[in-house]
């Protein structure tokens, strides 16, 4: 890890265990940002527009009693592919073992008689990929407007709520509750309406998130997001990463079973973790016919079919839930691909389905009231005669061909 001395601006590299605290520096690039090879010729870099904020931030940091400092802009070699692939890899915990992280908001004029949601909220910093990470993983952060003007700490009750409700974080996380409690579709909402300047990166910048590390592969474009997708497949069993719905594809369109961009979990954000997930379940695994998944299923009509034919076209029940609605569970369409047996895995394909995500509701959500509240229900053990007839016997191992 490469830092900054904030008094000298002089790089120094250290490993490990080595690494002396420091601060950290979260923003969004400019123009004339300073780099590492502008680290050199410190008199030449003065002149850049970027030196301006990169001396501001060590300035605060030596107030603060920071002798060190890290600025993703100048502190990473990009000239070194294998020296940025670590530093991607690693950037979830350079953010989370930094002493202080300052967010600075380049684009915001803030007085303390102003409006400060108004102020707020159109930073560019709320909008772009890398920052969700950066927001997310440091336990002290520190927000600043253009000239340093500081905003306002993120543990502090009134900008907490706004940094809330403008990013759709819930208040439990972003004051350092576990991310990985959280479930996969609600984190990926986080990230929904984020952009990067290269479209690999809006998966890059995730993996911190997922706590799971790859290989970069500038080029790939969205390639880049569905092996984000395998690699916490590998590490997770969370069947809500299946829960996505892209409003682009029309009904009955053949899709692919896993997501092509953050974007399709935009109406994802209400979801969570099944609170009783299936007893025996066989985990879900990518096998060289597709994605193996063992899910309860319902035998829906297929549109374009004459006649009805069982198990042609189903309605898939993953193990996870709308929030703390009892017994609503988003579901997905699968076509049939090939005839086969009555025993033994199926395989299908997934179709989209409607205007908007699929549910599985077994309690009305409106009419429901009791002094009890229930966070969440188990589809597969309903004592209901209908459900068993229906799903009991209907649950199976299936392929996803992709």
């Amino acid at each position: 890890m490469r830092l900054l001395n904030t008094e000298t601006l002089r790089m120094e590299e250290f490993f490990d265990s080595h690494v002396p605290l420091y601060a950290i520096l979260s923003h969004t690039w400019e123009h004339e940002e300073i780099l590492f090879h502008d680290m050199s010729k410190v008199r030449e870099a003065k002149k850049n527009y970027g030196f301006e904020k990169l001396q501001g931030a060590c300035k605060l940091a030596k107030s603060q009693g920071y002798k060190w400092i890290w600025i993703d802009t100048c502190c990473i070699d990009k000239s070194s592919s294998a020296e940025l692939t670590e530093a991607i890899n690693s950037m979830f915990r350079y953010y989370q073992d930094a002493g202080i992280c300052y967010a600075y908001l380049g684009d915001v004029k803030y007085s303390r008689d102003g409006d400060l949601e108004a102020s707020v909220r159109k930073s560019r910093w709320f909008t772009r990929g890398w920052t969700l990470q950066e927001l997310l993983a440091p336990a002290k952060l520190e927000f600043y407007s253009a000239g340093w003007q500081k905003i306002g700490h993120k543990a502090e009750p009134n900008l907490a709520e706004l940094v809330s409700r403008i990013t759709g974080i819930d208040m439990h996380t972003l004051m350092g509750g576990n991310i990985m409690d959280v479930c996969i579709p609600r984190r990926m909402h986080w990230a929904s309406t984020r952009q990067t300047t290269r479209v690999e990166d809006r998966a890059y910048s995730l993996l911190g998130i997922f706590k799971v590390n790859m290989p970069m592969i500038y080029g790939e474009g969205k390639k880049a997001f569905r092996r984000l997708q395998e690699e916490i497949l590998k590490s997770s069993d969370d069947q809500s990463i299946f829960a996505w719905h892209n409003y682009e594809y029309s009904e009955g369109s053949a899709i692919d079973a896993l997501a092509t961009s953050p974007s399709d979990f935009v109406s994802s954000g209400s979801l969570s973790r099944e609170p009783f997930p299936r007893i025996g379940r066989k985990p879900t695994t990518i096998t060289s016919q597709g994605i193996a998944i063992e899910l309860p299923i319902m035998s829906v009509t297929r549109l374009d079919m004459m006649e009805f034919q069982p198990f042609e076209e189903i309605e898939a029940i993953l193990d996870c839930q709308f929030g703390n609605v009892p017994g609503t569970f988003p579901t997905i369409r699968l076509r049939s691909l090939r005839q086969t047996t009555k025993d033994g895995p199926k395989h299908y394909y997934r179709v989209m389905s409607g205007a908007q995500m699929t549910t599985f509701e077994y309690f009305n959500r409106y009419a429901f009231v009791s002094d009890v509240p229930v966070i969440g229900l188990d589809p597969t053990r309903l004592h209901i005669d209908a459900y068993k007839e229906t799903l009991g016997k209907a649950r199976l191992r299936i392929y996803l061909d992709t």
